[in-house]
């Protein structure tokens, strides 16, 4: 089949746009493509850049605030103010101590226990043994609970003796019945932010 020269000239330039075409679509085009994915990616980077330079130009504020923060500490009083467990365990036998020597109740003994649970805090347990009546043992147990730091009762186990608490100095009214000693026995925890021993 021969073809005019009027036909050739029109299928020269068919093939000619199907190879432009067949070139645009193989090679321009994906470099196209290529050209924005590195543009959208470069606008990215330089976005995130930006946010980095600005938190480096603020990094001495930050810190700054930081240390007033850790200065302040507003929970720090809900801890003991101890950071090693020896002085901490020492800290809260003093504070009991002096607690129940304000409502009048026999401390018996104090030991240190062992926390059973783990806690990224540094955990004190006492175990307290004492000898009271119950209206002094009830504001005792209510100002332990209530005070800060914050102190937890664990563990309580209150059995009465049959034999009275020995006879204070003071006159006993003979018309008072004579209330049994309460034998008191608990675990006191608190926490503190130091490490764990």
């Amino acid at each position: 089949m021969i073809l005019s020269d009027q036909q050739q000239k029109i299928t020269a330039v068919v093939l000619l746009v199907a190879a432009l075409l067949l070139v645009v679509g193989l090679l321009i085009a994906p470099l196209l493509q290529l050209f924005i994915h590195q543009r959208q990616t470069l606008t990215q980077l330089e976005s995130q850049l930006l946010h980095y330079r600005r938190i480096y130009d603020e990094l001495p504020q930050t810190k700054l605030q930081i240390q007033s923060l850790q200065q302040q500490n507003p929970d720090s009083a809900l801890y003991v103010p101890e950071t090693s467990f020896s002085l901490a365990s020492a800290w809260l036998q003093q504070y009991i101590s002096t607690l129940v020597g304000r409502h009048d109740i026999q401390l018996v003994s104090i030991q240190n226990q062992q926390l059973n649970e783990q806690t990224p805090l540094l955990g004190i347990v006492l175990g307290v043994h004492l000898k009271g009546q119950l209206a002094q043992l009830v504001p005792l147990f209510h100002q332990v609970e209530s005070s800060k730091p914050i102190l937890f009762i664990d563990d309580l186990v209150i059995t009465a003796n049959a034999r009275p608490n020995r006879p204070s100095r003071r006159r006993q009214n003979p018309r008072l019945p004579q209330q049994a000693a309460l034998d008191i026995r608990f675990n006191l925890i608190g926490y503190s932010i130091g490490e764990q021993p």
